[in-house]
């Protein structure tokens, strides 16, 4: 188990479990919604995500979250691992509000600290 992926829906979780995983192993996490997103929660255009993303799984080892399409031939083609997260849909729908609130302050600038200078 050197390069795993966490899926699962919106707020199941996909964030604090490969945190945990990637300590545990002693290897990077790789968040993709950081990666996603720019400030004010707008998507970074597609070529810069799929850079971004290219540049962070090109490393050996690695825990990666989430599962967006238009990058999955670059994660997918790499994992060893999968761990899917399925939780019923009223612990999910419960999560929402508190998640996307908190996150929203912690999303900007991350993609310029994701980019190759």
């Amino acid at each position: 188990m050197k390069r795993i992926n966490v899926v699962g829906t919106s707020c199941s979780g996909k964030t604090t479990p490969p945190r945990a995983i990637a300590a545990r192993l002693e290897l990077e996490h790789i968040e993709l919604d950081a990666l996603f997103w720019g400030p004010d929660w707008t998507p970074v255009p597609e070529p810069i995500f799929r850079e971004c993303v290219d540049n962070a799984v090109s490393a050996d080892e690695w825990v990666i979250d989430g599962g967006y399409s238009p990058v999955r031939d670059l994660t997918w083609s790499r994992v060893d691992t999968v761990v899917w997260l399925d939780y019923p849909m009223p612990l999910v729908i419960g999560r929402w509000r508190p998640v996307h609130s908190e996150r929203a302050s912690t999303t900007s600038g991350a993609i310029a600290s994701a980019q190759k200078p």
